[in-house]
């Protein structure tokens, strides 16, 4: 995919450097020779997603989903802002909700081997703030 955007939900950059997830279980990351492919094909990838019935996707940047408070979750998403965006931030939301809130998706942590189940950040959930920030390997929410 182009270097700053997303690949079908696997590929992302980050200041420093290119960092590859896989946001779709069982998917493998694709080489660029076959990232660029029709869109049928992306549309086929998301189609596999099994958020995709209960959540809503947005890929954005910094300076359309930018901090509006203290806090680790006080972020605003403004789609509407003139800018060339570089869609380098996975959003998502649930749909058919109250809370129109986009919430950003954080990469895992690169350096953690646990395999279980992960735990909601007990100092986000009660105070909205979080003293590790970006290192916490908590996740913010759900």
């Amino acid at each position: 995919g182009a270097a700053g955007g997303l690949d079908s939900l696997s590929e992302y950059t980050l200041p420093g450097g290119r960092v590859c997830h896989s946001f779709i279980p069982g998917m493998r990351n694709h080489s660029a020779a076959h990232s660029n492919g029709p869109a049928g094909t992306n549309l086929s990838l998301l189609s596999r997603n099994p958020l995709a019935a209960t959540h809503e996707f947005r890929q954005a940047c910094h300076a359309c989903y930018s901090r509006i408070g203290p806090r680790v979750m006080d972020y605003n998403y403004q789609p509407e802002a003139a800018h060339r965006c570089k869609r380098d931030v996975l959003l998502c939301r649930l749909k058919n909700t109250d809370d129109p809130t986009w919430k950003r998706i954080r990469p895992r942590p690169a350096r953690n081997n646990f395999l279980g189940a992960f735990v909601l950040c007990k100092e986000v959930q009660e105070r909205q703030e979080c003293q590790y920030g970006e290192n916490c390997t908590f996740a913010y929410c759900q």
